[in-house]
């Protein structure tokens, strides 16, 4: 099954990827997350409360460019391709085995992290 028709839309669906998965609205915002979001977030001893949600995940790509971080400006202008509507699909593969897709859906714009095989 394709990632683009993949198009949860209650808190169950989500949960059901085993991908890290957040759900964005149209300005980047963070608006629900899945539970291996939280799991991979809790590993990682993530301080944000409530996992990210509420907080605009752009501007977090923003400030950690601003840092010199390289791939996060990456991901951000990706995830800035799908919101204007550029192209509907956006994959980005991180130097240390992880990817990142993002797409449109009903509800908003998925942003997965996956491991890569």
């Amino acid at each position: 099954m394709s990632h683009q028709s993949i198009a949860p839309t209650t808190q169950q669906d989500l949960d059901r990827l085993f991908a890290n998965v957040a759900l964005l609205n149209d300005d980047g915002t963070i608006t629900q997350v899945n539970r291996a979001w939280q799991t991979f977030a809790n590993a990682n001893h993530c301080a944000m409360n409530d996992y990210g949600v509420g907080s605009n995940y752009l501007q977090i790509c923003d400030t950690a460019a601003n840092t010199g971080l390289e791939e996060a400006r990456m991901v951000a202008a990706g995830i800035r391709q799908v919101i204007s509507g550029h192209c509907k699909r956006w994959v980005y593969h991180y130097e240390d085995g992880w990817r990142v897709e993002c797409w449109q859906v009903a509800s908003g714009l998925i942003v997965a992290h996956f491991p890569i095989d």
